[in-house]
């Protein structure tokens, strides 16, 4: 794991090494959560699909690899950095963006540890 202090946050850079392998099944298990559920977020400034408040992907099979190797990154991050609180709500979502999407700047208010796992960038 290598950590990143930046200003006052350390951030943590991990791979799952399975991505290639999962990542068509993640791509079309996303879109079809966006054609079947409703939109989250509704108090964000961009239009970018998301199921935050809608649906929680980690209530959802699908993304159990993901979810799994998620929350163990989770766990040593916390015991790296000496973070001693249990983890007691785990709250998943998920974000498709478009040509010309961007995401405001923001916090996720209420979390003490935030982790994003991106299925596909260019």
């Amino acid at each position: 794991m290598q950590l990143i202090n930046l200003f006052p946050v350390p951030i943590a850079l991990v791979e799952l090494t399975e991505h290639p392998h999962i990542e068509k099944e993640l791509t079309k298990n996303c879109l079809e959560i966006k054609k079947n559920k409703e939109k989250g977020g509704h108090n964000w400034g961009s239009e970018v699909f998301n199921t935050c408040g809608t649906y929680n992907v980690f209530n959802d099979k699908n993304f159990n690899k993901v979810n799994t190797f998620l929350l163990e990154k989770v766990k040593e991050f916390s015991k790296t950095i000496g973070y001693e609180n249990k983890i007691k709500d785990i709250t998943g979502w998920i974000n498709i963006y478009s040509k010309h999407d961007y995401q405001e700047i923001h916090s996720h208010q209420g979390s003490d540890i935030s982790a994003i796992y991106y299925i596909k960038t260019p």
